[in-house]
């Protein structure tokens, strides 16, 4: 039996809210529940790990595909690049020509207006000249990075495909493992879970997944070991009593109850508190009345009608008394008389 104080900040559990389902007497118990849980849990994950095994193989194919169109796109990076560069040399030849000419036509030039004409298409050409020559420069230094990108990333391929190409044969292999496994698991379930109730089965694997495996746990001293929550003496009873399964109202789970060795000291403990409590409550209420400073009429009325009433029959008393002792008197008289 646990104590039914609660920790602080806790709310002790209501009978009426805890869920619960009849077993009928031949039903489930939570020890068969207790032994089913380990068979309900390899359903559960080998299901699991069923499901998650073609994500993995998808996912890795997906990183490898992600991968390729990466290469992809440096390699048109890479082919953008080199047009950009073709562009420039070839405007590059055409601006070096057209300063060549106008150096050329410096030389043979008569007017000082012709020589600053050809003066101005030979600055300018020298200007533009600069300009294509620092972007091809720009231009080269990226197609260069790029192709070192490519290289890592054609590297990185070759890598991953041999790589994972063995790691999807190894999750191949494992799921198709994983599936016979798992059959054979739900064979067992099947086996295991004839003398369970449909409704009772459902909810106990919904908790298994809900809480990670463990379904069914035990109740000692008062607490759940599986959230580790007091609960109260009269549900502990009933979970004691086996005649019906009941549900943790903390964490759902399926209390199996289990003897400890404090349940003794934690008996004894709620007789001491409780009878505490009840000597608190009698000294408080002597402590009100005798602290009241005086009595009600009626309690005043009653207690003189009790007065009254005992003084009369004190009187009636003592009237019979009197009555015996001058008969007994008067009847020692006649015999003292008849004596002489």
């Amino acid at each position: 039996m646990a104590v039914t104080k609660a920790k602080d900040g806790e709310k002790t559990p209501k009978k009426a809210t805890m869920p619960k389902i009849k077993t009928g007497g031949s039903g489930a118990s939570g020890v068969l529940l207790s032994k089913l849980q380990q068979v309900l849990f390899d359903c559960w994950s080998l299901e699991t790990r069923v499901q998650e095994i073609p994500v993995q193989i998808e996912a890795k194919r997906n990183a490898l595909n992600s991968k390729k169109k990466q290469l992809l796109v440096g390699i048109e990076q890479l082919k953008k690049v080199g047009d950009y560069i073709k562009d420039s040399k070839t405007k590059l030849d055409e601006v070096i020509k057209r300063r060549e000419e106008a150096e050329e036509k410096l030389e043979r030039v008569s007017t000082q207006r012709e020589f600053d004409s050809e003066n101005a298409i030979a600055e300018s050409a020298k200007k533009e000249e600069h300009r294509i020559r620092v972007n091809m420069n720009t231009l080269e230094r990226k197609k260069e990075a790029i192709q070192t990108k490519v290289k890592e990333m054609e590297d990185d391929i070759a890598e991953m495909e041999g790589r994972i190409e063995a790691e999807l044969s190894d999750l191949e292999k494992e799921l198709a493992e994983t599936i016979e496994a798992r059959d054979k698991a739900l064979e067992k379930k099947k086996k295991a879970s004839v003398k369970i109730d449909p409704n009772l089965l459902y909810k106990f694997e919904r908790i298994i997944r809900n809480k990670g495996g463990l379904a069914s746990v035990g109740l000692k001293s008062g607490i759940c070991q599986g959230c580790h929550m007091q609960l109260p003496d009269e549900f502990v009873n009933i979970v004691r009593e086996n005649k019906e399964i009941q549900f943790c109202p903390y964490c759902s789970r399926i209390l199996v109850y289990e003897e400890g060795k404090e349940d003794e000291e934690i008996i004894e403990s709620n007789i001491k508190y409780q009878d505490k409590r009840q000597s608190e409550e009698d000294e408080r209420e002597l402590n009100e009345a005798m602290s009241a400073d005086e009595l009600p009429e009626e309690d005043i009325d009653d207690i003189e009608e009790a007065a009254d009433d005992d003084m009369n029959d004190d009187d009636d008393d003592l009237g019979e008394l009197t009555k015996e002792t001058l008969a007994e008197n008067s009847l020692i008289a006649d015999e003292s008389e008849f004596e002489l």
